[in-house]
């Protein structure tokens, strides 16, 4: 796991900086972003791949930020394996939601799931079932 201070606003991977994918509390407890390096490379070719403007609505968040916003007890966005994305610029390339998965899946990301009701797409390349 790669750890992070959250004061550190640089860019981590192509088209990632730090600032996207800092938790967004204030929490006095919450001073590091925590980032997977297999997430990082999934991000990385997902990026080269789709080769448009990304916005990240959600990264990194620390366990209480995630129990406030009604996260998964066990978000993989915890452990610094998860991404949440805006749909509208890859849905305007992509027209349907199942080529945008199908890119991420071939990147390594592990479970990807589109949220047309919140307008995201969320990644993480968290192992299921084990």
């Amino acid at each position: 796991m790669i750890l992070l201070p959250k004061e550190k606003k640089e860019e981590i991977c192509r088209g990632l900086t730090t600032r996207e994918v800092l938790c967004p509390c204030e929490n006095e407890s919450c001073r590091c972003i925590l980032l997977s390096p297999r997430f990082l490379w999934s991000y990385e070719s997902f990026r080269i791949l789709v080769d448009i403007p990304l916005t990240i609505t959600s990264g990194y968040r620390c366990p209480q930020h995630n129990f406030k916003v009604g996260g998964a007890p066990c978000s993989r966005h915890t452990s610094g394996e998860a991404i949440d994305i805006a749909a509208e610029n890859l849905l305007e390339k992509y027209k349907k939601p199942e080529k945008v998965l199908e890119i991420a899946y071939s990147t390594g990301f592990e479970y990807c799931r589109f949220y047309p009701d919140r307008g995201i797409f969320h990644f993480d390349t968290g192992e299921r079932g084990k």
